[in-house]
């Protein structure tokens, strides 16, 4: 689960088919890929714990284990708000919003802009929506007055493309991801509670069979 999760995050910072630039030039996203990097390396070495503290049944690191199990849960509810806040942000008027303010064209190496050429070339797409959001693209039309859509699709000979808008694709693309994460999150979760309840039993049984224990019931009247 733990590892699943390092990989998410570092997909979401290198991924070629232009996240990466969208990760990276929104502060608010930047700071989710890192905390889910971070809670998924954190995940990885409690799991590694919780197993070497059952196999060699010793306590101290079990106890361990449960301190940073309830540490886990609280970061995990912070990565839930996190993706609350991206669930309302990241919509397709946010993205027209952006495409109408910032995008400049095919000769800026601007992060945004560049993002926005790499998607579409990528997903074979055209704008959010379609061709028609170039009509509203300030910056575009300033910088190249009589263009209806960027000259690298023109060149790629995308005319059906020019119709099909990036958001759906996105959207479509993401969800091939998300229903396998989904997977993996109950199985993750299936595991973690059955491994819970095996290590409280464990537990348990080592307070029980621990010296001091035995001493204290010997001298109980």
């Amino acid at each position: 689960g733990g590892s699943a999760m390092t990989v998410m995050g570092i997909w979401a910072m290198v991924d070629r088919s232009g996240f990466k630039e969208i990760v990276a030039a929104h502060d608010l996203l930047h700071t989710a890929a890192y905390i889910i990097i971070t809670v998924g390396s954190v995940l990885f070495i409690v799991g590694f714990m919780g197993c070497f503290g059952a196999i060699r049944e010793n306590r101290p690191i079990l106890m361990i284990f449960f301190v940073l199990i309830l540490m886990i849960f609280l970061m995990e509810f912070i990565c839930g708000i996190l993706a609350f806040i991206f669930r309302k942000h990241l919509n397709e008027k946010y993205f027209l919003d952006e495409l109408k303010d910032l995008y400049q064209g095919d000769n800026h190496t601007e992060v945004f802009t560049t993002t926005w050429n790499s998607i579409m070339i990528t997903f074979s797409c055209c704008g959010v929506t379609g061709m028609d959001d170039f009509k509203e693209a300030v910056k575009f039309n300033a910088l190249f007055p009589g263009f209806v859509v960027p000259e690298a699709l023109i060149k790629k000979e995308f005319v059906v493309v020019l119709f099909q808008g990036c958001y759906n694709k996105i959207v479509d693309y993401m969800k091939e991801y998300m229903y396998l994460t989904l997977s993996l999150v109950v199985v993750v979760m299936l595991i973690e509670v059955m491994t819970r309840e095996h290590l409280s039993n464990l537990v348990v049984g080592l307070t029980i069979s621990s010296p001091y224990h035995s001493m204290s019931l010997t001298k109980w009247p």
